[in-house]
This record gives C-alpha cells, structure tokens and sequence, in this order.
C-alpha cells in the first residue's frame, strides 16, 4: 500500500492524461479518467486527495463535474484544480464559485503543477497566539 497521495487526472485527450501521469508518478498515485462522467463515479468510489479536472469535455463538462458534486456532496475532502486553454475571469470565478481550489491554464508546466499540489496537499498548521509575557 502506498502512502503517497492520489490524484485523479481527468481530462478527454490522452496525451494530456499520459503527459500529467509521466509528471506525477513519482509524487503520487495517479489515476486517470478521460470523462466527466467517468470522474463522478470515481469521485463517488473512491475519492482521490486532489481531482486535476479539465473544463472543455464533450458530454459533462468540468463545470458540471464541480455542480454534480456539490449537489451529491460527494468528495467533501479533495482538492480540485480545474484544467482550461481558456483563462477569462468569467470561468476563473465560475469554477471557484462551484468549489474548485485553483485554476491552471493550458499548457501545463510540470514544475508549476508538482508546486500547486504540494500546495494545496500541504498539512494547515494551526495559527499561533501571540505569547504574553
């Protein structure tokens, strides 16, 4: 068993897919869905620390990846960072409204994506209180 973090990559293009697993493996347990509905049922089987899910699909698209689950609660814990070629503000405030942690533009630079996962992966210290003396 291993004790390194999952990520589920979702995205239609399998050289999208191919090239973000040869980036991640090494870091972590990477699984792969190649649809929007494929990422909903691994999102209700087994749901990964971090979902990397792509916007434009054909059928269900990432907004309604984000929309299905809110409404179905599913997944309450992973981290999601959308995935888009298209960077206008209304997509940004879009998919952080429906619950996305991040948005990354297309082409994905390994280096930036490995950051943003350790990021967002990263254990929360809690805040420390002033000592009074």
């Amino acid at each position: 068993m291993s004790t390194l973090p999952e990520i589920l990559v979702v995205d239609d293009d399998p050289l999208v897919r191919e090239t973000l697993g040869c980036a991640l493996d090494q870091q972590f347990v990477v699984r792969f869905a190649a649809s929007g509905d494929e990422a909903i049922a691994a999102l209700a089987l087994d749901p990964p620390a971090v979902m990397l899910l792509d916007l434009d699909m054909p059928g269900v698209d990432g907004f309604e990846v984000l929309e299905v689950r809110r409404q179905r609660r599913l997944a309450a814990r992973t981290r999601v960072v959308m995935l888009s070629a298209d960077d206008d503000e209304r997509s940004v405030l879009r998919s952080w409204v429906l619950g996305a942690d991040s948005y990354l533009t297309k082409p994905i630079d390994a280096a930036h994506i490995s950051a943003r996962l350790r990021t967002l992966l990263a254990p929360v210290e809690p805040a420390r209180t002033p000592s009074t003396a």
